[in-house]
């Protein structure tokens, strides 16, 4: 019997946002490793709003979103904003915008 091996896809995520991909060599009846590193790029980001991780975690009513509706009287008032980045709460900017109704949101940054 010819033992055949099969190249197999990994992905590393960090919560949703996937930040590293590699390679791996599988053969029956064996055991296989690889080794994935994930950085931000340098010089890239600027400035952000929260953790880059594909997820609103954190932001205004992002715990809710799961069970309950935007509309749901229970959630936070969604509404216009001005967000400064460096000095306003994360809880502040909200997890999803709408144009009727919280906008406009507007973020104020420095650029150095």
């Amino acid at each position: 019997m010819e033992t055949q091996t099969r190249v197999c896809q990994t992905t590393l995520y960090q919560n949703e946002l996937e930040v590293a991909r590699g390679t791996v060599d599988i053969m029956p009846g064996t055991r296989a490793q690889v080794t994935l590193s994930a950085q931000l790029p340098q010089g890239r980001v600027k400035w952000q709003i929260g953790v880059a991780d594909g997820t609103p975690a954190g932001f205004l009513n992002a715990s809710r979103l799961a069970s309950e509706h935007p509309s749901d009287s229970r959630m936070a008032p969604w509404k216009p904003l001005i967000y400064t980045v460096g000095s306003s709460p994360l809880t502040d900017f909200p997890a999803v915008q709408w144009r009727d109704v919280n906008s406009p949101t507007r973020i104020n940054f420095r650029v150095r």
